[in-house]
């Protein structure tokens, strides 16, 4: 079975300061540990882009990269 990544799971999987980082990381090393495969959406990717790399001004907590 395949599991898509919902832009929510990306960005507390890349967000080491997020409260629930690391539960998003242990049920993605599950799920990869199980042999599942795991997807993302186009869509996702620019959702990720555009919180990722958003001025922390315009984004609250959740501007990840400078």
């Amino acid at each position: 079975m395949g599991y898509l990544l919902d832009t929510n799971i990306l960005l507390r999987l890349f967000d080491r300061k997020s409260p629930i980082h690391l539960t998003v990381q242990a049920a993605v090393d599950r799920l990869k540990a199980q042999g599942e495969d795991l997807h993302i959406a186009p869509q996702n990717a620019v959702e990720f882009w555009n919180v990722a790399t958003r001025a922390k001004e315009r984004n609250g907590d959740q501007a990840m990269l400078p």
